[in-house]
């Protein structure tokens, strides 16, 4: 490769990495981030106060055999002080940096709490790969500008002009948890073709773990030979062929829906949970600057059955999320994770009636 295109490639991957991006796509990637981070932690509130507290003898009889970060830096089972004050600074981080104040500072707060939270969990018990992209996603967001928009201290800003659209590093967390999250998927996908080779397509090995369980979709999806070929193949072209989605953007209308259905089915007939972080990160993928022009288009412009079509699968697609996210978090907090949900639906109305209107959202005057 001859010099000038050496450098011309250079210039490129940097531009890649830190280049102005786009705030919004950075601020929904941070809010994406923190609600994983908040589910995350509730699911595993339990492993982590059980046996600070030693009450349950079921977790008692858990041993500590700590991550080999943990052991390297000598950490060891919290009490039951530590472990309380670690999760209300945890969640308080979370809030903070959901509404988007003292965003950097919330958000580092949040990724080393969040690290020591589901460390102690796992060093308690089983590691799991689900909350991989999380907690690299969290490391990266104190670094970006991630409170220039859709937070508090933006809005405070108004009156001194319009918000910026891109900033340099804003793509910094973005691209590194969707790139996080395609290997995972194409790891997971390799290993089967490693392990098993194309025999673990066959539809047995299908059927065999299937029969382990008894989910709500268990006898459904095992209904056959034929089917169960069909999703395994199914299976391995979305986890091996995810990395596409890095490249070639229009692959995703395949490859998020495909990872979506795969962690539903799991969750629906082998009892895996929802895998909710991976999820909720599949956002990273979109590019979510343009989606109230798309959602213009397809719920103000066209016949009406399209618009109501897409109302439904709109709201349907929040409740399912809530449906799905709500039983890890306390019964007390609840009401506010729902108002916090309905807070987008609520901005989303307000821009249709300001464009309705003929006018368009003002900056407020500056403060003399």
């Amino acid at each position: 490769m001859s010099a000038p295109a050496r450098r011309g490639a250079l210039e490129s991957w940097e531009s890649l990495w830190f280049g102005e991006a786009s705030l919004v796509r950075l601020a929904v990637c941070r809010i994406a981030l923190m609600l994983s981070a908040f589910h995350a932690v509730m699911t595993h509130r339990f492993a982590v106060l059980q046996p600070a507290r030693g009450l349950e003898v079921g977790y008692l009889d858990r041993r500590w055999q700590p991550l080999y970060l943990f052991e390297v830096l000598g950490i060891g089972p919290p009490g039951e002080l530590l472990a309380r004050t670690a999760l209300v600074v945890i969640c308080i981080a979370v809030a903070l940096g959901l509404v988007g104040v003292m965003t950097r500072v919330a958000c580092a707060i949040t990724a080393i709490g969040t690290l020591w939270w589901i460390g102690v969990a796992y060093s308690f018990g089983q590691p799991h790969h689900g909350a991989v992209a999380l907690v690299l996603g969290l490391a990266f967001l104190p670094f970006a500008p991630v409170g220039k928009r859709l937070s508090l201290s933006s809005l405070m800003r108004r009156g001194s002009g319009p918000p910026p659209e891109r900033a340099a590093f804003a793509n910094v967390p973005v691209l590194f948890t969707a790139i996080t999250i395609s290997i995972g998927y194409a790891a997971a996908g390799i290993s089967k073709l490693v392990i098993g080779g194309l025999e673990w397509m066959n539809g047995y090995t299908f059927l065999a773990m299937l029969h382990q369980f008894d989910g709500p979709w268990t006898d459904a999806f095992s209904s056959g030979l034929f089917e169960a070929r069909l999703f395994s193949v199914g299976l391995i072209a979305i986890q091996v062929g995810f990395p596409l989605a890095l490249f070639f953007p229009r692959t995703r209308w395949i490859l998020l829906p495909g990872a979506f259905a795969f962690h539903l089915m799991a969750m629906m007939t082998m009892e895996t949970g929802p895998f909710l972080s991976l999820w909720t990160l599949l956002v990273v993928f979109v590019p979510c600057e343009q989606v109230p022009g798309w959602l213009d288009q397809r719920l103000l412009e066209g016949p009406s059955v399209r618009r109501w079509l897409w109302a439904v699968i709109s709201v349907g697609a929040l409740v399912l999320y809530l449906a799905l996210f709500l039983p890890a978090v306390p019964t007390s907090l609840r009401p506010v994770v729902v108002l916090l949900a309905l807070a987008p639906v609520a901005a989303y109305i307000h821009r249709v009636r300001v464009r309705g209107s003929g006018g368009v959202p003002t900056a407020r005057p500056a403060r003399s």
